[in-house]
């Protein structure tokens, strides 16, 4: 099954290599309906994930009485409106300086301000306008 993995071939067609390779090697029967991994011999890992099906028949619905938060979620102080107005409010002030480092991968020293350039730039002369 090692020589069965072509470089660059697409994972939607790696069923049917692999279903190909099965016919024409007898030894090895591959059931496609099941998971396969595949590493072939430049060491790339290719696997197979066929799509599980399940019969609406079989589902059951979720009845009211078993969700323990619907009660809870009548009760709760914060309601729908009172969460939008917190979210549109601090939407208006921006991100955290720890969710911006978290977005950006970057230390938390990146996101305060520098005190010392503020107040240079008070206390210097102003910008010179340049000629056009």
């Amino acid at each position: 099954m090692q020589n069965v993995c072509i470089r660059l071939l697409p994972l939607r067609n790696v069923g049917r290599a692999l279903n190909s390779h099965a016919s024409s090697s007898k030894s090895s029967a591959v059931d496609l309906t099941k998971p396969q991994v595949v590493v072939c011999s430049n060491g790339v890992v290719a696997c197979w994930h066929p799509k599980i099906e399940f019969a609406y028949e079989n589902s059951r619905p979720i009845e009211e009485s078993d969700l323990r938060f619907a009660k809870k979620k009548e009760a709760a102080v914060f309601n729908d409106a009172v969460l939008g107005d917190y979210e549109r409010s601090r939407m208006r002030q921006g991100p955290t300086n720890a969710e911006l480092t978290e977005i950006f991968y970057t230390s938390k020293n990146e996101w305060f301000t520098r005190t010392r350039e503020d107040r240079l730039y008070d206390v210097a002369a102003p910008l010179p306008k340049r000629k056009k």
